[in-house]
């Protein structure tokens, strides 16, 4: 059975599970592994500026028909048009599919004309859809104040442990047509095991003969959510992309997680809503990628700033 899709607020169809080429794989050469996931039944693949690693990412690309895929890169640093063009000879395509803002501060303060800026890509052919990445209601809320074009996604983090402290902004992209895509979505296995999310989890997974994983993703496409993951092992690509031939939750299936979720580990927003990028209370992007990102608040600035090298 194929991925589904989901529509978006523009008209473009987006596939609901994407291979994600960040984390562990930033600044890695990740071309087998883009192709096992290709190989695996993957369409979707996410990509980032940031990642340093598109030019890998489109070695892995060329022999697959570029209607057969849909290409997501994101935005960190430099001019913005100028950072596009570099993602699209990077990944050897004409288009990207989607194109995100990684995080409120990659605008600066003047978010209006960056978004304009966004808005010129969309326009030009050069992106089909464009979005966010990171953004919490309120941010979500003064980029709409402004925004001609509405973003089409915000990208968050996403887990049955932090879903009610992300109820505001999920209604919100509700309210406006935007799709959420989540990242993280494994956390009550990877880093939460043993919680109380585990009892309905491993029952509904039992029922069905499948994997805890594969339950995690099926809660979220039963909502219209685009999951975002990634794994090194062949097989784990093969699980992930086979969840859609498997029954869908019920009601009382979706409850129960939810409701387990809700009394699962205390997560405050700061650490629901990825920073890292963001800037916020860390420097990992001016280390990680020596690129400055205190003070650029203009689009003279954005412009005139380096991009990301690799």
């Amino acid at each position: 059975m194929s991925i589904p899709e989901v529509e978006l607020n523009d008209g473009t169809k987006i596939p609901q599970i994407a291979y994600g080429t960040g984390t562990k794989h930033r600044g890695t050469d990740i071309s087998g592994l883009v192709r096992h996931a290709l190989s695996a039944g993957f369409a979707h693949i996410d990509g980032a500026q940031i990642y340093r690693n598109e030019d890998t990412v489109g070695a892995a690309l060329h022999d697959t028909p570029r209607d057969k895929l849909f290409l997501t890169s994101k935005y960190f640093a430099g001019g913005i048009d100028a950072a596009c063009r570099a993602s699209l000879q990077k990944l050897r395509t004409e288009y990207l599919d989607l194109y995100l803002v990684h995080m409120p501060r990659a605008l600066g303060t003047d978010a209006p004309s960056g978004w304009r800026e966004m808005e010129q890509l969309k326009t030009a052919g050069l992106v089909r859809s464009i979005g966010v990445s990171n953004y919490t209601r309120e941010e979500l809320e003064g980029l709409l104040l402004h925004a001609t074009v509405k973003p089409s996604v915000n990208q968050i983090r996403l887990h049955l442990y932090c879903y009610e402290q992300q109820k505001p902004l999920l209604d919100l992209c509700a309210q406006h047509g935007i799709v959420i895509e989540a990242y993280n979505v494994l956390t009550p296995l990877t880093q939460a095991p043993g919680g109380p999310v585990d009892a309905p989890l491993y029952a509904a997974a039992q029922k069905r003969g499948c994997t805890p994983a594969q339950i995690l993703f099926l809660w979220l496409l039963a909502k219209g959510i685009v999951v975002i993951s990634t794994t090194s092992n062949p097989e784990r690509m093969k699980e992930y992309t086979s969840v859609s031939s498997l029954p869908p939750l019920t009601n009382e299936e979706i409850s129960a997680l939810e409701e387990a979720g809700a009394k699962g580990p205390s997560v405050k927003l700061e650490e629901i809503m990825c920073r890292t990028c963001a800037g916020y209370n860390c420097t990992y992007c001016e280390r990680f990628a020596g690129v400055p990102i205190v003070g650029q608040d203009d689009a003279a600035s954005r412009a005139s700033r380096a991009t990301v090298p690799g």
